[in-house]
């Protein structure tokens, strides 16, 4: 029977939710490229799809022809051993692909959204996704640490006794791995409330004109804004904003000495 593989894009996906319009037919008009990266895993085989990850890298060449129908060519590779077969190279093997393309908001006549000077949630949904990406790898390498760290012995000795793999995953690798997501989790409330820097990279200065502004953002605005000269109202928010952090830190720590295991 052969191995299953199912490719895990990390950051393969692209969205466009703008309307777009095809006044002239000329050859680079609404064409696009895009770079693909993520991993391949095996279902079958091993106790954790976890492991030998592949690591692969792509390009990505489109052209709109529509406003709602496009055609792009990918090409894949891979860059480790897989299946048993490996080519004596760096690049294992190479996956082409000719895709069709789909935008379902023009499709459905849907208005095109301005998703930097539009609407509240849309505005939101940039600061949340940017957020994500930009944290995204980090997490990523931490966890990845934290995964490869946990015995292999726990899992061969699980596997002997038929226990399932949610039972696995929730009795021995969550257990072990909780320390790093004990630490991901306070970080990430930490870095949350202290957003500042990311949301006027979006949306410029002004983070009250664009309705965007943070804890951190006002404590700027009291100091050197344009509503500047109000160090008490700065020192007040200060006090405010780190007796939420430390409120959600020692909640955390409450939790953790149940829920976390160091070993």
């Amino acid at each position: 029977m052969k191995k299953i593989t199912t490719l895990f894009a990390a950051a393969v996906m692209a969205v466009s939710a703008s309307a777009q319009t095809v006044a002239e037919s000329k050859t680079f008009d609404n064409v696009y490229v895009g770079i693909n990266a993520g991993v391949a895993t095996k279902t079958t085989g091993h106790a954790s799809w976890l492991e030998d990850l592949v690591p692969n890298a792509g390009l990505r060449i489109g052209r709109n022809f529509t406003p709602v129908f496009g055609l792009a060519a990918e090409s894949n590779v891979y860059f480790k051993e897989t299946s048993g077969y490996t080519t004596g190279t760096i690049v294992n093997y190479i996956n082409t692909s000719l895709l069709g393309t789909v935008n379902l908001i023009n499709w459905f006549g849907g208005p095109s959204v301005d998703f930097i000077d539009g609407p509240y949630w849309a505005k939101m949904f940039v600061l949340c996704f940017y957020t994500i990406w930009v944290v995204m790898p980090f997490k990523i390498l931490i966890l990845t640490s934290a995964l490869s760290s946990v015995n292999p012995m726990y899992y061969n000795a699980a596997k002997v006794d038929g226990t399932s793999p949610f039972r696995i995953f929730y009795k021995i690798t969550l257990p072990m791995i909780s320390p790093m997501l004990f630490y991901l989790i306070i970080t990430g409330f930490i870095g949350a409330f202290k957003a500042y820097s990311d949301a006027v990279a979006l949306f410029g200065t002004d983070l009250n004109a664009a309705e965007m502004n943070t804890i951190v953002g006002y404590v700027y605005d009291m100091l050197y804004g344009d509503s500047g000269g109000y160090p008490s109202y700065a020192s007040a928010a200060a006090i405010i904003l780190f007796a939420i952090v430390l409120t959600i830190t020692c909640i955390n720590l409450l939790v953790s000495k149940k829920h976390v295991h160091y070993v």
